[in-house]
This record gives C-alpha cells, structure tokens and sequence, in this order.
C-alpha cells in the first residue's frame, strides 16, 4: 500500500514584492506555487513508482504460491486416482479369484455328485443282477436250495446295506471336507485381500501427510521469502520518501498553507443552466454590488459567465507614511451548448440578486458553426495571491506616543474590503 506523507507544517508565506516594487527592481523566474507543484509532482511519481514495484512483488509471489497450490492438487488428485484404480484392479481380482473358486467348487460337488450317482446306480443294477440270477436259480433249485438261498439273499442284503451305508458316509465326508478345504481358502483370501488393502491405504495416508507437510514447508518458505523482499523493499521506499520529503518540506508547507487561504479558494457564483426546446436559459446569485462587474458571452460551443473582485488594504504607519496594497482577481464558469444558438439574441437581468440570462436557440439548422462536444463538467478557475511587497510591516500593530497616550494603530488585516467577494 502506498505511504502517505506526514501532515506538513503550515507558516505564512513570505512577502514577496513585483518586479516594479522590489528593491533588487527583478522578480524570481519561478513561481513558488508552481515550484511546489513540480515538487509534489515528482514526488509522487516516486512513490507511484514504489508503489508500483510493491504491487510487481506481491503479484508475482501469489502467482508463485499459486502455482506450487495447483501442482499438489494435481499431483494429489492423480495419486488418489492411481490408488483408487490398484485399489479397484485388486478388489477385481479378488472378486474374480473367489468366482472361480465358486465355480471349480461348483464343478468338483457336481462331479462328487455324478460320480456317486453312478457308483449307486451301477451297485443297485449289480445288485438287481445278482438278485434276479439268484431268484432264478432259486426258482430252478428251490427245493433244494432254499436255506442255501435264504441265507446268501439274508447276506447279500445285508452287504448291500454295508455298502451302501459306506458310500454314503464317504461322500458325505468328501463333500465336507472339499467345502471345508474351499471355505478356508476363501476366508484366507479375503483376509490377504483386506490385509493388502489396509497396507494400501495406510501408505497411501502417510504418502499424503508426507506431501501436505512437504506443501507447507515450501508455502513458510516462500512466505519467509516473500516477507523479507517486502520488508527491503518497503525499507527501500521509506529511505526514499524520507528523502524526497526532506527534500520538498519547505516548498510543500508553503504550498499547503496557500491551500488553506481562502483567497485561493475557487470563485463560483452558483450558476446553473438549463434548457427547454427553445432557449437556454442560466441562473446565478450575483451580490448587487458585484453585478456591474459581471460578464457573460458566447464562445464557440460555450456559454461563458465571467467577473472581477478587488480586495484593499490601507496600513497607517505614522503620521503622513501609510501603506496600501490592492489585490484584483478574476473569475470564469463555462457551460457547453449541445445545440446551435444565436449569440445576437442573448439577453441578461437582474432580478434582486439573480443574474437571469436567455440565449435563444437557432429555429434551422445550417449544418454549420457548433461541433458538438460530448457534456463535461464546467471548468472554475482558480486565482491566484498577488505579491505584495517585503518592506510592509507585519505582525504586531505598529505604537506611537502622543501626549503621554498609547495609540494602538490597526495592522494589516483589520481592514474593510472594498467589496464583497463570491467565495
């Protein structure tokens, strides 16, 4: 931000006689108020100038942190989705692991199945076999072999009944161990899964803590790097502001103090103008005492209200020695004219102390005269202190005796205008 000066002081500017009146008989080629104008200009120019390298500084280090800020948030984003994808192939990988461990399990059961189908089918066909052929050899021998058949029939039965029952408890016994076996290799799966998962994210947690610490190591340095060139460079404009105001105190004091006179305040009589489709018509407030130093004409595209004042200052020093100085200032306010007008017509009155001024409005257009102007605001102008001469008495009122009494004469100051002023 930039660095205001300090207030400077305000002292009465020294008297300063014309070139008739001073007793060298040569005034300075240079004005003070234009010298402290040049002054204030060049100083500010400098501190624009420092300004301007400040604002430099500060940009190109948000540009710098501001691209250090995109860089991780895409180093972030494609590490998360780098993570996100292994993450997602191993979680695809499990799945497909354990589908076709379903699916070979699938197949063994129905395998087991089949072949445990067939194994019965095939005994209960050799077994139907073996009991027909023994019914038809019994029927062929029953007489004489009917215990000899009831008791093989008794033990055949009875070992189909063995036999049958062991191959039910040994399929059974395969299918639970093949589903046991299965089972516990699913569940170890998925324990590596979940295991190889939870390595994952906690590297992936730590990678992410390393890199924002990483992040913010960098963003203290550069806000050390970025303090410290502010800081010299602030130093830097403060030595230069320091020089430039111990360079242009005097010139700036005297420069404010003028500021502050109101004789060097701008002279406006409050006019305003406005229009209708015929006429222009314009409205100020002119003292009755003033109004016969008022002027008011038509130049080019402008409708210019001028006047003068005079300010006197009568000292009596002794008897016979008096000093006056006089001072005569000028003032001017114009107003654009957006339309054609006729000068010859423009008319003026007083009424009390309001100045009314008529300038009509040109029926045809030519095509000539005006060149319209776009509106802009009226320009006041500002007046200038006369210089009055250094041999005139200030400060104190000036003493004399007369008959044993103290006369106290008035000093410069204590005076009366000869007419009022349109401050």
């Amino acid at each position: 931000m930039p660095i205001k000066p300090p207030n400077s002081p305000t002292f009465a500017p020294p008297f300063v006689a014309p070139p008739g009146l001073h007793p060298k008989g040569r005034a300075s080629s240079l004005a003070p108020e234009e010298e402290a104008r040049n002054a204030e200009m060049k100083a500010q120019k400098r501190m624009a100038q420092a300004h301007e390298q400040v604002v430099v500084a500060q940009k190109d280090a948000e540009r710098s942190i501001e691209g250090i800020r995109d860089e991780y948030a895409r180093q972030s984003l494609a590490q998360a989705t780098r993570t996100e994808e292994a993450l997602e192939k191993e979680r695809s990988q499990g799945y497909q692991a354990v589908s076709e461990m379903r699916k070979n399990y699938q197949k063994e059961m129905h395998r087991i199945m089949r072949d445990g189908d067939r194994q019965v089918a095939d005994l209960k066909s050799h077994y139907q076999n073996a009991v027909y052929n023994a019914q038809s050899l019994g029927e062929q021998q029953l007489g004489e072999l009917r215990n000899s058949n009831a008791i093989a029939s008794d033990y055949e039965k009875r070992t189909y009944d063995n036999n049958m029952d062991f191959m039910k408890s040994a399929h059974s016994q395969m299918i639970d161990q093949t589903r046991s076996e299965h089972d516990e290799q699913y569940k170890q799966l998925d324990t590596q899964a979940r295991d190889d998962l939870a390595k994952k994210r906690e590297n992936v947690v730590k990678q992410s803590e390393i890199s924002g610490q990483q992040f913010q190591e960098r963003i203290e340095g550069l806000n050390k790097q970025h303090a410290e060139v502010v800081n010299s460079l602030y130093s830097r404009v403060k030595n230069d502001l320091d020089g430039i105001r111990e360079d242009t105190m005097q010139k700036l004091s005297a420069y404010s103090s003028r500021q502050s006179d109101p004789f060097y305040k701008l002279v406006t009589p409050g006019a305003a103008l406005r229009e209708n489709s015929e006429e222009y018509i314009l409205v100020a407030t002119i003292p009755e005492h003033e109004q016969d130093k008022v002027s008011i004409a038509v130049r080019g595209d402008q409708l210019v209200l001028s006047g003068r004042r005079q300010n006197q200052d009568r000292l009596d020093v002794e008897p016979g020695h008096s000093v006056t100085t006089a001072a005569f200032q000028s003032f001017s306010e114009s107003f654009p004219l957006d339309a054609q007008v006729d000068a010859k017509l423009l008319s003026k009155e007083f009424v009390g102390d309001k100045l009314i001024v008529r300038l009509p409005k040109k029926t045809r257009y030519s095509g000539e005269g005006i060149k319209y102007k776009p509106y802009k605001k009226p320009d006041i102008a500002r007046e200038s202190r006369p210089r009055f001469p250094e041999n005139i008495p200030v400060g104190k009122p000036v003493k004399r005796e007369i008959a044993g009494e103290d006369e106290k004469k008035p000093a410069i100051g204590e005076h009366a205008k000869a007419g009022l002023t349109m401050d």
